[in-house]
C-alpha cells in the first residue's frame, strides 16, 4: 500500500475503499464463523435432549414395570 502514490481525490478515496471492503469481508468472516459455532452448539444441545429424554424415559418405563409387578404379586396375580 505504501508503493502506490496518490495523484487524486479519487486514488485517495480508492485506498480506503480497498480497506473497508477488507474490513467487511474480515466482518463477513467472523459472522460466518460465529454462525457456525452457534449451530454446531445447537446440534449438540439437542443431541444431549434426546439422552436426557431417553434416560427419564427408561426411569418412567422402569418405574411403572415395578409398580404393576407388585400390584399383580400383592392383588392375587400371583399365589404364594
Amino acid at each position: 500500500m505504501g508503493d502506490k502514490q496518490i495523484f487524486s481525490k479519487h486514488d485517495y478515496l480508492e485506498r480506503f475503499r480497498d480497506s473497508e471492503e477488507k474490513q467487511q469481508e474480515k466482518q463477513q468472516e467472523k459472522q460466518k464463523k460465529a454462525l457456525e459455532m452457534a449451530l454446531d452448539i445447537r446440534k449438540f444441545e439437542i443431541d444431549l435432549y434426546w439422552k436426557r429424554a431417553t434416560y427419564f424415559w427408561a426411569f418412567i418405563a422402569a418405574t411403572f414395570a415395578g409398580y404393576f409387578l407388585l400390584i399383580s404379586k400383592y392383588s392375587g396375580g400371583e399365589k404364594n
